[in-house]
């Protein structure tokens, strides 16, 4: 397959996009070390380990101390929330989130952040209580110790005792809280029992202290338990191992991008290398084509060289066929012109008879109007002369006498009637052949204008029927339905050109009988329609298709010229129009012409 110079330069552009965006694409992919990113998100996975561990730390030391402060333990939560929420944004970046394992991780370690920092709220709420009361006993035993202090030495013994057991019952408190055992739990228990059995020997002064103390000290045993289970419970959140997998996960991803980075550069090697070569075959390749095209260059230089010679040999040669061309339009301008005058002679020519008939009537009766014109004016003199004559004789009754019998002689009343009556009649002949007489001379005169100008079709109809009138005055009658129809730009002779033509033709179409000829007049907002139609013999189907041929004719030799649909039909397409026929044989015959109204003109 040939390629064209356009699909080549396509073919080599789109070749040369695609290898460069390969290249720009395996560069992007080898430069894309993310080493700097996993290591970012190690250290934050470690700083969060780290802050894990602080927390753990202030927790056993909220765990030991009576008076702590628990902020240290919300400032470790908080700077883990940050951490984590960077490192996601990091991760982020590698789209780990879409794969299950990494879902996994981070389900796993943002649930034991939950569980880790739920089991710290309750560790706060039980150990803040259980410090309250450790914190209170030392108070409540110096109070109780002073009180007893206050006694009187009446059983100095007894008191000591008291003294000494509620001492003792302080310190297994304390050691509870440090150690918490069982053996502890049944001191401690006693000890409160004991305590009881003293607040009955005791003044009632010293019955509320002893209850708070003992409340206090309930308390302790109750709590300490279960602050010594959230802190098991806390180590138990396996934080730091959720850390340590996720360290693990990007290790790997890390080790498994190291490879892909790698793998590129493999691949940006072997293509650069490819591209080199390609690039050194491409140069070659140049180089001879360059070669060749110097040779082809100078080839073309000789070519073109003749080629121009001939060219102006050839410009030459059609300057002077265009010369040749240009006399032969004129000349069949002419002829066609020519044609056309000779149609509308030949055409008078068959309607010479007619048209002299036609002239001939209202001659012959100017003529005879003339004749008896004359007669009258001569018995009028007569009379004028009687009148005359009468004048020198004075006998009024000789006179009048002879008077009336010249008048009845000459028929005086009859000639002054008739008079006015042939001068109309002379009148109206004349008329009618200076109509007919213009009409021939409109109709046969050259067409030297051949502006383009608005007409009243239906006048150029009247005008042609006029002239064809002796056409057809003994073969048809003439049916008109004229619609209104606005003025037309057209050349109106070459329209009544081919209204006669289509009027004789119906007339001549007519048999032996007296035929109809009907014409109909129309229009649409664009164009108007003449319609000629006869109930002649008609055309039959293989005449019907070359009725519009030059020279074509069925009339006898002699008889026509064969010019007339033809000449017809170019005019129409000359005003841009349409004419049709429909006929058949034994019914008659129909054209249609269709005008525009306006012509358009060429942009």
């Amino acid at each position: 397959m040939i390629l064209t110079r356009r699909r080549s330069l396509l073919l080599l552009a789109t070749s040369a996009a695609l290898l460069a965006s390969i290249l720009v694409y395996l560069y992007l992919m080898s430069k894309a070390d993310e080493s700097d990113t996993y290591t970012q998100a190690r250290d934050l996975i470690r700083q969060i380990k780290q802050n894990d561990s602080q927390w753990e730390n202030e927790i056993l030391k909220a765990r030991t101390s009576i008076n702590y402060n628990y902020d240290p333990l919300v400032a470790p939560l908080l700077e883990m929330k940050r951490l984590w929420n960077a490192f996601v944004h990091i991760e982020a970046h590698h789209q780990h989130g879409d794969t299950p394992a990494w879902r996994t991780a981070y389900t796993d370690y943002e649930q034991a952040f939950e569980d880790k920092s739920r089991q710290v709220e309750r560790f706060k709420s039980h150990n803040a209580v259980l410090r309250n009361s450790l914190a209170f006993l030392p108070t409540a035993a110096d109070g109780i110790q002073a009180q007893l202090g206050q006694l009187a030495d009446a059983d100095t013994l007894r008191l000591h005792s008291i003294a000494t057991d509620t001492y003792d019952l302080m310190l297994s408190s304390l050691e509870f809280a440090q150690m918490t055992t069982d053996d502890k739990a049944a001191d401690i228990l006693v000890g409160l029992n004991k305590l009881a059995v003293n607040k009955e020997r005791l003044p009632a002064g010293f019955h509320a202290p002893i209850d708070i103390l003992s409340k206090h000290i309930a308390l302790i045993l109750r709590e300490q338990p279960k602050v010594n289970q959230l802190l098991e419970q806390i180590e138990a959140v396996p934080l730091a191992e959720r850390l340590d997998t996720i360290t693990q996960m990007l290790d790997r991803d890390e080790r498994a991008a190291l490879l892909i980075d790698q793998r590129y550069h493999f691949y940006l090697l072997v293509f650069s290398t490819l591209l080199v070569l390609l690039l050194l075959y491409m140069a070659v390749c140049l180089m001879r084509s360059f070669a060749e095209i110097n040779r082809v260059n100078r080839a073309l230089v000789g070519a073109n060289d003749e080629l121009e010679q001939r060219v102006e040999r050839r410009t030459q040669a059609l300057t002077q066929a265009s010369a040749a061309l240009q006399r032969e339009i004129d000349e069949r301008k002419l002829l066609e012109s020519q044609l056309v005058q000779s149609e509308k002679l030949a055409s008078l020519g068959q309607l010479a008879a007619g048209v002299a008939h036609e002239v001939n009537n209202p001659i012959g009766f100017v003529s005879s109007n003339l004749g008896a014109l004359d007669d009258y004016f001569r018995r009028l003199q007569d009379m004028l002369k009687a009148y005359r004559e009468a004048e020198s004789t004075l006998d009024p009754a000789a006179l009048s006498a002879s008077l009336a019998t010249l008048r009845t002689e000459i028929e005086l009343d009859y000639i002054l009637d008739d008079i006015p009556l042939l001068i109309r009649e002379s009148k109206d002949g004349i008329s009618r052949v200076g109509r007919i007489v213009k009409d021939l001379k409109d109709f046969s005169r050259v067409d030297s204008n051949q502006d383009w100008q608005w007409a009243n079709l239906q006048q150029g109809i009247e005008s042609t029927l006029n002239i064809v009138a002796s056409e057809l005055k003994y073969k048809a009658d003439l049916v008109k339905d004229y619609a209104p129809l606005p003025e037309v730009e057209c050349l109106p002779s070459q329209i009544n050109q081919v209204i006669m033509n289509l009027v004789v033709n119906a007339a001549q179409a007519m048999g032996p009988q007296r035929g109809t000829i009907n014409l109909r007049t129309g229009c649409d907002s664009e164009q108007v329609w003449i319609e000629v139609a006869d109930n002649g013999c008609g055309i039959d189907a293989d005449s019907l298709q070359k009725i519009f041929d030059p020279f074509y004719t069925t009339k006898p030799v002699g008889q026509g010229t064969g010019l007339g649909l033809s000449l017809s039909y170019g005019i129409i397409k000359r005003h841009r129009g349409e004419i049709r026929v429909h006929s058949e044989v034994g019914t008659g015959t129909t054209f249609r012409i269709e005008l525009p109204i306006r012509q358009a003109r060429a942009a």
